[in-house]
């Protein structure tokens, strides 16, 4: 089962979160920007922690 949802506009929802699965989480986001008609391509990374 999956307790996890990520919207179309990047909200990441958890379902069917029970009282014992509280605790300390963290969600990485990975993405790649592109400059100069992608002549200079980087990807980066973003960590985000939260407590339920």
């Amino acid at each position: 089962q999956s307790y996890v949802n990520l919207t179309e506009t990047g909200k990441l929802a958890l379902k069917s979160f029970t009282k014992d699965m509280s605790g300390a989480y963290m969600c990485t986001l990975s993405y790649t920007t592109f400059r100069n008609n992608v002549l200079e391509e980087k990807e980066k990374f973003k960590a985000y922690k939260f407590i339920v």
